[in-house]
């Protein structure tokens, strides 16, 4: 009987001591991953830099996560790439988790701020040029000279934005695109300047009949 109970008293230690061994490992591989510095922020649809991050022994591999968007790569942990869906905005957080070796599943995490793309502009009703006056003029809809710069294409000969939004620019056919927070809008509908009337030329007077005795 104390035979059983000794052997048994060996086998509960030997449980015990694997257990501790095992939580002492954990404790000291706490440190399975590192997710990478700080992403520079991204617009929506478009594509982060690469992720950064590096894997520390003993694992031996790990998967990038998260967010509404695709991932390029993802389980590469170094150079895999966030795209951002269409609709997102704002602070979204990314997790890499750890696989293989003694850490097992580990997660970390980083996050990456997504702009939100503006509309595009809208034109309103345009001035066109007159005989005096060699450009036409819009005012830009809802203008707000934060969403700045805005970008013309083709850019026009002779262009001027006013502090309210006004436009002036020389004939032709144009779109218009606006940038708020990095993140560049549609272009607009086409926005037409036609072409400066001529200037009528002088009348000319025929012969003239002259007052006559019963004519005044």
């Amino acid at each position: 009987m104390n035979f059983i109970k000794t052997k048994f008293f060996l086998n509960w230690l030997k449980f015990v001591f694997i257990i501790f061994i095992f939580s002492l490992s954990k404790s000291f591989y706490s440190q399975c991953a590192n997710p990478g510095g700080a992403l520079a922020s991204i617009c929506q649809g478009t594509t982060s830099a690469a992720m950064g991050g590096s894997l520390v022994s003993p694992a031996t591999g790990g998967t990038w996560s998260g967010g509404a968007g695709t991932w390029t790569d993802p389980t590469d942990v170094t150079n895999a790439r966030y795209t951002a869906g269409a609709s997102e905005s704002g602070s979204i957080t990314l997790t890499l988790t750890t696989s293989g070796g003694i850490c097992g599943s580990v997660k970390y995490t980083k996050s990456i701020t997504v702009n939100a793309t503006p509309s595009a502009p809208v034109a309103g009703a345009i001035t066109q040029p007159s005989c005096g006056v060699a450009t036409g003029s819009f005012q830009i809809s809802s203008y707000n000279v934060a969403n700045t710069p805005y970008t013309f294409t083709p850019t026009p000969a002779s262009l001027n934005i006013s502090g309210s939004g006004l436009v002036t620019a020389s004939p032709g056919t144009y779109t218009f695109t606006q940038t708020t927070g990095g993140c560049e809008s549609p272009a607009s509908l086409d926005v037409v300047i036609t072409a400066q009337p001529l200037t009528p030329s002088a009348p000319v007077a025929g012969a003239i009949t002259q007052p006559s005795c019963g004519v005044a």
